[in-house]
């Protein structure tokens, strides 16, 4: 696997990269950096509901799957500070 450096040069000359946005996304959950990882997936959901990638679709499903995860069990540590705001009778819809 490619380090950040490397990936943000490829996403910087191609922003549309499936394989690097994908590479990415991976790296920022296994740090457990959850609002960077949720911002990337979408970024890549994007991206692949844009253009869609030939023999992706598996990994494609993963990252749709991996995104409703962080929304489900994360939503707290993407939104930061702003997450005492949220009503607690809300949670249960993510």
């Amino acid at each position: 696997m490619r380090s950040l450096e490397e990936l943000r040069a490829v996403i910087e000359s191609r922003p549309d990269d499936f394989n690097a946005l994908y590479e990415m996304t991976m790296t920022y959950r296994q740090e457990h950096n959850y609002a960077a990882c949720f911002a990337m997936s979408e970024r890549l959901i994007a991206s692949y509901d844009k253009r869609p990638v030939a023999n992706e679709q598996n990994r494609y499903f993963e990252i749709k799957r991996l995104h409703s995860q962080m929304m489900r069990e994360h939503l707290a540590d993407i939104l930061g500070p702003s997450s005492g705001l949220l009503d607690t009778r809300w949670m249960p819809v993510f």
